[in-house]
C-alpha cells in the first residue's frame, strides 16, 4: 500500500474488483479501467513517484506510473507494484481483466 492509501474511503474496493488496462495507456502511465475509487485527498504536495506507483486522480481513476513516467506527482499514491513484478503488469493486454493483490 502507498503512503496515502489510508485516505481511500472504500480501500477494500481496490482488492475486491476487476480492473483492466485502458487502450489509452502509453509508455509513461497505464490508465486503469474499473470501479471509481474515492479518496478524501484530492491532491498532495508534489512528491516522488517510481515506476509502479499507483496514483488516484480527483475523478477516482487510477494511473500506474511506468518506466518512462515522471519522477514527481501531485496525486495520492495508493499503492506500488514492486519493481520485481512490474514486468508482469506491463504484459497485461489492454481490456484484459486483472485484480490487485496485497504482496
Amino acid at each position: 500500500c502507498g503512503p496515502e492509501f489510508h485516505f481511500l474511503s472504500q480501500a477494500k474496493d481496490l482488492f475486491e474488483n476487476d480492473f483492466s488496462v485502458s487502450p489509452q495507456s502509453n509508455r509513461m502511465a497505464a490508465l486503469i479501467n474499473g470501479p471509481t475509487l474515492h479518496s478524501s485527498l484530492r491532491e498532495i504536495p508534489s512528491s516522488a513517484v517510481l515506476p509502479g506507483t499507483l496514483q488516484i486522480l480527483p475523478d477516482g481513476q487510477i494511473y500506474v506510473i511506468l518506466q518512462d513516467g515522471q519522477t514527481t506527482g501531485g496525486y495520492p499514491r495508493i499503492g506500488l507494484i514492486p519493481e520485481a513484478s512490474l514486468w508482469k503488469f506491463n504484459q497485461i493486454r489492454p481490456n484484459r481483466k486483472f485484480i490487485f493483490k496485497l504482496a
